[in-house]
């Protein structure tokens, strides 16, 4: 399954080698979107031992990969 990156994607600085990792090692968590699309949300631990969230958005046989991110991010700020 191709994986296509949005320019929001990489805000974080994940590497898209990470990215990929990610999706194709864990189960997604799926919905749909605002939009009608099915949307996909995978969570899990990288190549490198860093857990990342990831938001994709199926596009026929393409999952657009428009989110990116460390999960240490999401929990700085709830401290």
């Amino acid at each position: 399954m191709p994986l296509i990156f949005s320019p929001k994607a990489d805000k974080h600085g994940v590497p898209r080698k990470s990215t990929w990792y990610v999706v194709m090692t864990t189960q997604p968590m799926t919905f749909i979107t605002n939009w009608g699309e099915e949307g996909c949300w995978y969570t899990g631990v990288d190549e490198r031992g860093v857990e990342l969230e990831i938001g994709t958005v199926r596009r026929g046989a393409d999952e657009l990969v428009v989110h990116a991110m460390p999960t240490v991010h999401r929990h700085r700020d709830k401290k």
